[in-house]
């Protein structure tokens, strides 16, 4: 495996991990969107490199965060707006879901650059378009 592969596999997981820590971290004013509590508490806390696929560690903790980024599908698009000073749980949940579709979309054309043999479509639990 290459090493940029390596570095945007390391990235995609990384990434999970730190949106699910700024989540956990975050309060919610009272009029805030509150909906994903429960999809966040069934997220692990972190994901190890070693819950992976051997040959595919970027996908390390997808399908537990999945629900989450679901939310931030769904309410970053629809939400309801409420005034605030800076950021809402919908505002952070929509970065979660943007920059994860961000990072897995430049790993599967960085594996088509690369002419990778593993090239394959990533399988995840959701109705939704995933990119």
């Amino acid at each position: 495996m290459s090493e940029a592969e390596e570095s945007w596999k390391e990235h995609a997981r990384y990434f999970r991990n730190h949106w699910c820590a700024l989540l956990r971290n975050y309060t919610p004013s009272p009029l805030d969107y509150t909906n994903y509590a429960a999809s966040l508490e069934a997220a692990p806390a972190t994901v190890s490199y070693y819950d992976s696929a051997k040959d595919d560690f970027s996908v390390s903790g997808l399908g537990a965060t999945a629900p989450l980024l679901e939310l931030g599908y769904k309410e970053g698009a629809s939400g309801k707006l409420i005034p605030v000073a800076a950021v809402t749980a919908r505002d952070l949940l929509n970065y979660g879901w943007e920059l994860n579709s961000l990072q897995m979309g430049s790993g599967i054309l960085c594996r088509a650059d690369l002419g990778c043999s593993r090239c394959r479509p990533v399988d995840l639990p959701s109705s939704h378009p995933y990119y």
